[in-house]
């Protein structure tokens, strides 16, 4: 006899089941990003920013924070966000543009983890965030393993109440340092590590985009900085060579580049309204591939 419609159905099921799990058994770690730091932070929030190319390339990436050591522990996944694709990657910008991550919901006063997790492009990217977190919660088992934080921060107290913490402070560190204090500040475990200028020293003197991503790029090259600003939530401040030439001031010529930079690239607090009504037009032509470094250019998110 011909098979029944409740047949029919319990089959197409299973084999929808079987195809999610083929799918999510492609699940991957992103490259590692060159640039991933968080900041920002507060007692429920936190945002985070990494390259965006390199941690998002086809199909649908997952940004999972977490309080436990291991992601295997998904009841203690705190946050999902998912991250569609740029709307084009060619040609590729000489500066990679940002991908800005705000984590929200969060409990106060307690240590998370941030893990990007790429899903193969053939799984449904508008699909309700529930159902993503629900087929990634039934993989991390057999898979977390295989996932890598790329950044730790943790929330601060709640607003009012006493709190004893530590917190770092410095300056003026030669470009691309790789000096054994940054190794020392880390092991203090600072709450959030204050960096209060002169992040490099490039001079930077034209208004391009791409310089100011390239000499961001050469900091997170040292492997002493990189660890100390994705183990803990940083608060720049921009000096004089973090957007010009030595001594330069408001006149500095790279300054509207300077700012660009730091709205898209640094996990920052929100800024008075007249800094970021500052911003101009950027004229692409600065950057040689035509391209103006920023993350509504090149990428997306939804929360």
């Amino acid at each position: 006899p011909p098979p029944s419609p409740h047949h029919s159905t319990r089959m197409g099921t299973l084999v929808l089941a079987t195809l999610l799990a083929l799918a999510l058994a492609t699940a991957s770690v992103p490259p590692a990003a060159a640039v991933a730091w968080c900041g920002a932070t507060t007692a429920v929030s936190s945002r985070c920013v990494v390259d965006a190319l390199p941690a998002v390339t086809s199909g649908t990436t997952v940004a999972i924070a977490t309080s436990a050591d291991s992601l295997a522990d998904t009841s203690a996944w705190a946050a999902l966000v998912r991250i569609l694709p740029p709307p084009h990657r060619s040609p590729p910008p000489p500066s990679p543009g940002y991908l800005a991550i705000t984590l929200t919901n969060l409990v106060p006063d307690t240590r998370y983890s941030l893990a990007l997790i790429h899903l193969p492009s053939f799984v449904n990217a508008s699909a309700p965030i529930s159902q993503l977190r629900a087929a990634l919660m039934a993989l991390a088992p057999t898979a977390a393993s295989s996932w890598r934080p790329i950044a730790t921060f943790t929330t601060f107290p709640p607003p009012g109440a006493v709190a004893s913490f530590t917190f770092a402070a410095a300056s003026c560190a030669s470009t691309g340092s790789a000096h054994a204090v940054f190794d020392d500040l880390a092991r203090a475990h600072p709450l959030f590590f204050a960096h209060m200028g002169d992040l490099y020293y490039k001079d930077i003197a034209e208004s391009a985009p791409w310089r100011f991503a390239s000499a961001l790029r050469q900091v997170f090259d040292s492997p002493t900085q990189s660890a100390l600003y994705a183990s803990t939530s940083v608060v720049y401040i921009h000096d004089d060579h973090d957007y010009g030439p030595n001594d330069s001031d408001a006149a500095s010529p790279a300054r509207p580049a300077a700012l660009a930079s730091y709205l898209t690239a640094v996990p920052h607090y929100p800024l008075a309204s007249r800094a970021a009504a500052a911003l101009p037009a950027l004229d692409a032509a600065a950057s040689p591939a035509d391209a103006v470094n920023g993350s509504a250019a090149y990428t997306r998110t939804i929360t």
